[in-house]
Order: structure tokens, then C-alpha cells, then sequence
């Protein structure tokens, strides 16, 4: 029985099967899985508990930036990296120049609980971007703010175009014109769709940069460590 292999697929039914057997029985109740849960079972299959947090982490911000079913984007954007390797106290200019470069401003830096922080808070995006260096590992956390993104996406040309397509369908209703009764009410779903395409491009160009600026810096902390590589 030792020698069997599972793929992939056999590891996950394998998991599911554990989990609905198990004493929490969390998952066959439909009640999902507690982080106390994962490290248990990270420890019987053999994976650390800083590993199976990071992963859960990982997972979690990864549903923190699923797009809004009405707006079609997210409102906060949430990035998280940690890697073995420490940053020293003389690489701060390099830091702000790899978050400079990708997210594309200047921003203001401060040091708080030894950690260095960068804040960008420009209408309508705030962004912010921590790197923290810890027993030997350093990470990134990085996030943005897309609310006032959002509004000003959506409120002044859903205004403009709702009181267009009231005017014009009462004219249109006015004069007997049925085509341009039609089209002016299709103006709103239209113009709807139309709204949820741009945001949900903002969001993703949005998203890239503080994504690149995380693992620009994940890089970095290896690279001055001497690490080459995230921990096995």
C-alpha cells in the first residue's frame, strides 16, 4: 500500500473524504474548514503550519479580490508575499524605487512598528504597500482602495445617461416612435454594461501593478539574501 502513488485529483477526494469523517465533521455540516482545522491536517500530511497559513492566506486574499457581482470589479484590492530572506536597513532607496516604478507614484514612506510603509493616496485610488522583515523572512503586503474608483465610474454617467434615456423616451412616447422608444430604454443595460467593462479594466490594470511591485520585491529580499528561492 506504500508504494501506491495518487494523483492529484485522488489527493483532493482523498482530503474531502478525511475532512467529512473527522471529528469537526465542518465540512460535511457545510460549515466550511477553520484555520485551526488546516493546521492540523497540514501537520498529519506533513506541511508546516507556517506553510498551510501562508497558503490559507493566500486563498483568502485571492477571494478578497473576486469582482462584485453588481460592479463587475473588486472595491479593495488585496496583495500578500512572504519569502525567506531579509531586506537590510540601507535597501529602503531600493525599495521605494521598485514600488515607485510599478505602481507609477511617488507616495510617502514612514517607518511604523519597523516596518517600512508606503501610502499613496490620490483621488480616486489609495494605495498602500508594507514590507516588514522578520526571523529571516521578509513580507510584502500590498492593497488599494477602488471605492471612489467605483464611484466615479458609475454615478456621473449613470446620471447623464439615466435623465438622457427618461427625455428621450418620453419623446419618443410623445411623438409615437416606437423604435426610439426602444432604444432608449435599451441606453441603460447598455450603458451598464458598458460601465462594468471599463472598471473591471481599471481594476485588473490596477491590480497588475501592485502585483508586480510585490513580486519585485519578494525578488529583492531573496536576491540581497543570497536565498534564491522561497522556502521548501
Amino acid at each position: 500500500m506504500d508504494d501506491i502513488r495518487f494523483s492529484d485529483d485522488e489527493v483532493r477526494e482523498i482530503l474531502e473524504q478525511a475532512l467529512q469523517t473527522s471529528s469537526s465533521g465542518a465540512l460535511a455540516r457545510g460549515d466550511g474548514v477553520s484555520l485551526e482545522d488546516l493546521r492540523v491536517i497540514g501537520e498529519e500530511i506533513g506541511v508546516s503550519t507556517t506553510r498551510m497559513e501562508e497558503a490559507a492566506v493566500a486563498v483568502a486574499r485571492k477571494r478578497e479580490r473576486r469582482p462584485n457581482w453588481l460592479l463587475g470589479a473588486p472595491t479593495v484590492l488585496n496583495f500578500e508575499r512572504t519569502v525567506v530572506g531579509e531586506l537590510p536597513a540601507d535597501s529602503v532607496p531600493d525599495i521605494l524605487s521598485v514600488i515607485r516604478r510599478a505602481t507609477g507614484r511617488q507616495g510617502e514612506a514612514n517607518e511604523v512598528g519597523g516596518a517600512l510603509e508606503w501610502n499613496a493616496k490620490s483621488e480616486p485610488i489609495d494605495r498602500h504597500l508594507a514590507v516588514s522583515t522578520r526571523g529571516g523572512r521578509t513580507t510584502i503586503r500590498a492593497s488599494a482602495n477602488l471605492s471612489g474608483l467605483a464611484l466615479m465610474t458609475y454615478v456621473p454617467a449613470a446620471f447623464v445617461g439615466g435623465i438622457g434615456s427618461i427625455i428621450g423616451f418620453m419623446q419618443a412616447a410623445n411623438a409615437g416612435i416606437a423604435v426610439g422608444m426602444i432604444f432608449f430604454v435599451s441606453v441603460v443595460p447598455v450603458l451598464y454594461l458598458l460601465l462594468r467593462t471599463i472598471l473591471g479594466r481599471m481594476a485588473a490594470s490596477e491590480g497588475a501593478r501592485l502585483q508586480q511591485a510585490v513580486d519585485e520585491l519578494a525578488r529583492l529580499a531573496e536576491t540581497e539574501s543570497g536565498s534564491g528561492g522561497p522556502e521548501p
